[in-house]
């Protein structure tokens, strides 16, 4: 089954956007590629178990080709309003009502052991998560089982280092980029600090097609593909 898997997901990024567009839908309405819906292990073993082995083969493919990591954030951040850590949120807000404080505390409880099959799942959410915030760099020529300390890294920046506070919307990506000028004045974004929720700014660049490359008929909102998972 695990060979089937990884022929599943190799098979992204390598015959153009619409084929592209429907591996994505496929693959999130069997729960594989979504951030949200994650099997409880306990009562769900074997949807746990492809769930994991799902995301190990992407964490794999993102390793060893950076591009394709980046190509399937734009595909999963079109999907608005956005799911799991890319939370739905009534203000249009990405990481809005707690999400991605939520996110991080699994990530940091459940990524530290490479021997459990919950790394996977936690690698993978945390390479979305650096580079949705520009720190890409700390998964540069990283090996796939090495990831956690740098999950460290990124946490002690983003937390530890106050910087999550000073991250700002793009006005070229739609993803998020630390404004020293605001750090050197510490003016704040407070929905940051609230709670623990880690509450980002609304994106200023919001994709209208999964994928830039995108060629062919228009596809349909996000909305309507959402409503048939």
């Amino acid at each position: 089954k695990e060979v089937k898997i990884k022929f599943y997901v190799d098979q992204f990024g390598k015959h153009g956007s619409q084929a592209d567009m429907k591996w994505l839908y496929i693959a999130r309405t069997f729960n594989l590629a979504s951030t949200a819906k994650i099997p409880e292990q306990k009562d769900q073993p074997l949807d746990y178990r492809i769930y994991c082995l799902f995301a190990k083969h992407q964490v794999l493919q993102f390793t060893k080709d950076p591009a394709l990591l980046k190509r399937f954030y734009e595909g999963t951040i079109w999907y608005k309003p956005y799911d799991g850590f890319f939370g739905k949120d009534r203000h249009d807000k990405v990481f809005g009502h707690g999400a991605l404080g939520l996110t991080v505390r699994v990530i940091h409880e459940r990524m530290k052991d490479i021997k459990k099959e919950s790394y996977w799942g936690c690698a993978r959410n945390f390479m979305l998560l650096a580079y949705a915030t520009g720190r890409e760099d700390l998964l540069k020529n990283i090996k796939p089982e090495k990831l956690y300390p740098q999950y460290v890294k990124w946490e002690k920046w983003m937390l530890k280092e106050r910087n999550g506070a000073y991250l700002r919307a793009s006005s070229k990506e739609p993803r998020w980029v630390l404004d020293k000028g605001e750090k050197k004045r510490q003016e704040m974004y407070f929905p940051f600090l609230e709670n623990e929720q880690m509450e980002l700014p609304p994106l200023k660049i919001k994709p209208k097609y999964p994928f830039p490359d995108w060629k062919g008929p228009k596809p349909g909102t996000p909305a309507e593909h959402r409503e048939t998972e």
